[in-house]
């Protein structure tokens, strides 16, 4: 889950065009404003950390790990969930550990990316418990960023350099339901939850359940809720590609490193 696509692997080999036009010049002993502590957040503070450029870090959230912490209240992580990308892929510097499972569950990608925080020395760099509210460009090109901590009412204003959003696209603030659907099914007095609230397959235990949508959330969820429920229908609006989690003993997501570029980039992605 924190592995690149091709496509988006393509696109990082393209040559930087010159700039278009001339940037104001920010002042280099502000710090940059790192928001989340997630992977993206925790790899964009070690890497200012290792370039020597000053940062603050700031997570809503009382530690690091993003949706990977199911106490984390945006987590949208359920109880036997594993990562979707292979161990060998899912890293944000240092590999995972050889003797974890090929897919790690959920506690080990947290565990991870905890103990990456703490061999970056990254933790004391970070406010947590603290929201950010918002951020307003200077003439000087510098940022006034409005901080807060969450269940309070003091704001902070601080000067910095630049912002970094890093809050994901996985949390239960992106969640989205088409609402005329969601409407009807609650109409119809079935209980309506987004994947992002499922938890566990023993809360359907003997009920007919409709799992709509057949990513990887829906075929996961539709799986574990099928041991315990009377009947699972699995609903889809288009036909997916299905591919098999290990090929030849081997993780798929191998099929996309630099042994394998002779596959088709429709198969790799």
């Amino acid at each position: 889950m924190f592995g690149a696509k091709p496509v988006f692997r393509n696109w990082l080999a393209q040559p930087i065009p010159a700039a278009s036009g001339g940037l104001a010049a920010t002042n280099a002993s502000l710090p940059i404003v790192v928001v989340g502590a997630g992977p993206g957040g925790l790899s964009a503070m070690a890497a200012l950390e290792q370039a020597g450029i000053p940062y603050i870090g700031v997570e809503s959230h009382q530690g690091v790990g993003g949706i990977w912490d199911q106490s984390n209240p945006v987590s949208t992580v359920y109880d036997l969930m594993n990562t979707n990308t292979s161990r060998d892929t899912t890293h944000v510097g240092p590999p995972m550990p050889a003797e974890w499972p090929l897919y790690p569950h959920h506690t080990q990608a947290k565990q991870y990316l905890e103990r990456f925080a703490e061999q970056r020395n990254l933790l004391s760099r970070i406010r947590f418990g603290t929201r950010f509210v918002d951020a307003q460009k200077q003439n000087d090109g510098s940022w006034k960023v409005v901080l807060q901590p969450v269940g309070g009412n003091d704001a902070e204003t601080i000067d910095a350099r630049a912002v970094v959003i890093a809050t994901g696209v996985h949390n239960q603030h992106r969640r989205s339901v088409p609402q005329p659907l969601w409407d009807e099914a609650a109409a119809s007095g079935a209980e309506v939850i987004h994947s992002g609230e499922y938890r566990r397959s023993s809360d359907y235990a003997g009920k007919q359940v409709l799992v709509v949508g057949l990513g990887q959330s829906g075929t996961d969820i539709a799986q574990e809720i099928s041991r315990d429920a009377a009947r699972v229908v699995l609903a889809s609006r288009s036909t997916p590609w299905i591919f098999p989690s290990v090929v030849l003993g081997k993780p798929a997501d191998q099929l996309t490193d630099e042994r394998t570029l002779w596959v088709p980039d429709w198969i790799q992605a």
